[in-house]
């Protein structure tokens, strides 16, 4: 099985750009919370609101701050029709737009990064931050080695979670929409 990493397409003209999430009575939601590869209960937070970081055309796929992914309803929908249980939708009210969105929350972390082929950088004690000794520092070129990926379909890379990693079925449900780019993993 081929996989892909989903990353933002920032080569949109015009597009759009959106902040961290906000309760719907303003307070901050770390962004964070949606990347970590782990479900979170969606009774803590309701609809959430999304602002603008700069005005533009709404995209169908988008990251917010920390890399939070962020989805038109329809295409999020699809997303978790398809990949059982391995995506969580958090609804959410993106500032300026019609539409409703969803906060994509994988809800998998794989250890399957083909470290030999991947362009792996390690940290060590020579870079000062002792708790990281033995972590991935950089990942320049993140390659998947199927068989430890289980045929899972959307996942993000233990020790590398900033990414999001799809199968090619669910990149073929990312071709058709705008913001997505989808790079071979």
């Amino acid at each position: 099985m081929n996989y892909y990493v989903l990353v933002d397409n920032k080569h949109v003209q015009g597009r759009w750009y959106l902040k961290g999430p906000t309760r719907s009575d303003g307070t901050p939601v770390d962004p964070r919370t949606f990347t970590t590869g782990r479900r979170v209960l969606t009774n803590d937070f309701g609809t959430l609101f999304v602002p603008l970081r700069r005005r533009g055309h709404p995209l169908d796929y988008t990251l917010a701050d920390f890399d939070m992914p962020v989805a038109r309803f329809q295409l999020a929908a699809a997303l978790e029709e398809r990949c059982s249980g391995e995506v969580q939708l958090i609804p959410a009210r993106v500032e300026g737009a019609a539409e409703d969105y969803a906060i994509l929350n994988m809800t998998q972390r794989i250890r399957c990064l083909d470290e030999k082929t991947s362009g792996v950088t390690w940290w060590t004690a020579a870079d000062g931050r002792p708790e990281k000794i033995g972590e991935y520092m950089i990942v320049a070129h993140p390659r998947i080695d199927a068989a430890r990926a289980g045929g899972r379909s959307i996942f993000r890379i233990e020790g590398w979670e900033n990414v999001v990693v799809v199968s090619e079925e669910i990149r073929d449900v990312f071709l058709s929409s705008t913001g997505a780019v989808l790079q071979p993993a």
